[in-house]
């Protein structure tokens, strides 16, 4: 893939972002509908009025298994607007090929990963056996949290064992020899040719290197051998690939049945590489890593292994009682000798500054960096970290609430930041917006694919009445001080006559059946009547309210806005992924820019190997993807 090829990609993806930026960039309550103060009158929100009339005909009257459809491409939907379409399928698409250039290509060093020809990523697959030690830790933790530990722990296994490979595959390769004059035959062999030379040289001392590009056409495990220092295997399972346009965000991780586990005990007595983990809370992720490490490694250490870096003191100081029960826990006594807690707040600010603290614990010595689900900023410090510190050998993190970060730093890619320039000179204020980085941190598409009409019913209910209360707390100023505490109230369960409505709907289909989609006439006297039960609360007891919240002349619109609302998200629905995508390029990109001598990046990856590998099953973890940095 040459570098003009990915210019040309970049060009056409800013193009197409920069143009349906109206899908996206908006807010469901504040946006959907507006009363302008100066005004009594409704102001209606950019997204209705950029909705094409043929677009807004089929979205309003399209069932949630038809929007579905549209959001995979697996249907021929032959009565929509063929730009509705179009626009399916360039968002996949973009989605898609974008990727090709950000897969960590697996190597023989790591025997979990499996590119999946489905997703167009590297998936890790694990087959981890737990002892009953390690199921009672876990049964203490959410099923989301317990399924992350694990699967982030047995890369991480992983990583230290290629280390130790790559350094025992490094020393077996150097070919030494003494002062001597010899003869030299070379051979090189291809698929169809053989040539062969020789000449006489005289050598001192020399290391010799092979490179060899191999293409067996009998290889079931369809391995790539490449040109390069590393070598490659794709083991690619040929999974169901009829839909061109699938992702990482609506394909499942492939199954850990469908393979044996593959890592490897490794006999060595030291750890290869300490292990520095940022924002580690409550400890759950070094304790179990830790845990680990004793278990593979014994339990001799004479210094820490895992230095755990938190700025929340409350959560500093439960992890630090955590740690010391969790040696009964796990039966060990050496944990809180493996396990050292920092507290210190990592800002792009201070990093010196931590250099200096982590180097108390780690003697100079290389280190792992770990970010797991590292908020906003976070996430570009620990990246800044990993480029200022030679001794941060290898960068392991997932990133996480992308709508916190600062807007104003995002790209921070030169290449990317110059790409949305060439394309508008506003490009950044039009199309990176904190609404934007919201919707690219959104649960999968894949948790809405499997939604029901139930599912539905209940979110536009939401919607709806969220939109509601906040037109009510617009349209009178004077607020009681205990307002903000009714945002939080959910009609869908308190609210008694909509939780009957929504039975009474479910039991009267078939048992085979959906439910049917809820008229907009049966929940908006509920939800009225909901709040107007609270009005008195909500308002000062001076002010004087109408008994119909002054909203009768806006039904129709709401009744507009409620049929639109699966239509809407089911767009989001297709532009998530994308956004995600643009995100997760942008820190590569700036990783590869700054890993150049030049600061520029071109097509050879100035590391050991840089990519991202999709450690999480997107509906379990919906921020899947992990970003594995090696220095060379």
């Amino acid at each position: 893939m040459s570098s003009n090829s990915l210019n040309e990609l970049i060009h056409n993806l800013l193009i197409f972002i920069l143009e349906y930026n109206w899908i996206y960039n908006f807010q469901w309550i504040g946006d959907l509908c507006k009363i302008n103060k100066d005004s009594s009158n409704l102001c209606i929100s950019s997204i209705i009025e950029s909705l094409p009339t043929s677009w807004k005909n089929v979205l309003k009257s399209a069932s949630l298994q038809e929007l579905q459809m549209f959001v995979l491409g697996t249907s021929n939907l032959s009565h929509w607007p063929n730009s509705l379409i179009n626009l399916s399928n360039q968002c996949r698409q973009f989605t898609r090929l974008l990727f090709q250039y950000m897969i960590f290509k697996s190597n023989k060093q790591f025997p979990c990963c499996y590119f999946n020809s489905n997703s167009i990523c590297t998936d890790l697959i694990t087959c981890i056996q737990m002892n009953n030690i390690e199921k009672n830790y876990l049964l203490k933790l959410s099923k989301k949290k317990s399924y992350e530990l694990k699967q982030i722990s047995i890369l991480i296994q992983t990583i230290l064992l290629s280390v130790v490979n790559s350094t025992t595959t490094t020393t077996t390769t150097t070919a030494t020899t003494t002062t001597t004059t010899t003869a030299t035959t070379t051979t090189t062999t291809t698929a169809t040719t053989t040539t062969t030379t020789t000449t006489t040289t005289t050598t001192t001392t020399t290391t010799t290197t092979t490179t060899t590009t191999t293409t067996n056409s009998n290889n079931n495990n369809n391995e790539v051998v490449s040109s390069s220092q590393d070598i490659f295997h794709f083991n690619e399972f040929l999974l169901n690939n009829e839909h061109i346009s699938d992702h990482f965000q609506n394909i499942p991780l492939i199954s850990n049945e469908l393979i044996e586990n593959s890592i490897m005990k490794d006999g060595n007595s030291s750890i290869p590489l300490k292990i520095v983990d940022i924002g580690s809370g409550l400890g759950y992720l070094s304790n179990y890593i830790g845990y680990h490490l004793i278990l593979k490694y014994g339990d001799l250490f004479t210094e820490p292994q895992i230095i755990a870096v938190e700025c929340d003191e409350g959560l500093h100081l439960k992890a630090l009682t955590n740690l010391s029960q969790y040696n009964s826990i796990f039966q060990v006594k050496s944990l809180t000798s493996v396990v050292k807690r920092l507290l210190f707040r990592v800002e792009s600010t201070n990093l010196d500054l931590l250099q200096t603290r982590l180097y108390q614990f780690t003697s100079g010595y290389n280190y792992l960096l770990l970010g797991l689900h590292c908020c906003g900023d976070l996430s570009q410090s620990m990246i800044e970290l990993f480029h200022q510190d030679c001794s941060a050998k290898i960068l392991l993190l997932v990133g996480c609430c992308y709508h916190k970060m600062t807007v104003e730093k995002f790209p921070t890619s030169d290449y990317l930041r110059k790409a949305m320039l060439n394309c508008d000179m506003n490009f950044i204020e039009k199309c990176i917006t904190p609404a934007t980085l919201r919707l690219a941190c959104q649960h999968s598409p894949l948790t809405w694919l499997n939604w029901t009409e139930l599912d539905a019913n209940k979110h536009r209910i939401r919607v709806l009445a969220r939109i509601i209360l906040d037109l009510i707390l617009i349209k009178y100023n004077n607020l009681s001080m205990v307002f903000e505490r009714y945002k939080r109230l959910d009609l869908v369960t308190q609210c008694d006559a909509i939780k009957k409505l929504l039975a009474t709907n479910y039991h009267e289909n078939d048992a085979n059946d959906n439910p049917r989609s809820l008229h907009f006439n049966d929940v908006y006297p509920h939800i009225i009547n909901f709040w107007q039960k609270y009005l008195a609360d909500i308002l000062c007891s001076n002010q004087s309210t109408n008994s119909d919240l002054c909203f009768t002349e806006y039904r129709d619109y709401f009744e507009q806005i409620w049929n639109l609302i699966p239509g809407l998200l089911a767009l989001q629905q297709l532009f998530q992924p994308l956004l995600e995508t643009i995100v997760l390029f942008d820190r590569l990109w700036y990783l590869r820019e700054y890993g150049n001598i030049n600061g520029k990046y071109d097509q050879d990856d100035p590391y050991q190997y840089s990519g991202y590998i999709r450690i999480f099953d997107p509906v379990l973890s919906p921020r899947c993807m992990a970003l594995l940095v090696c220095k060379k």
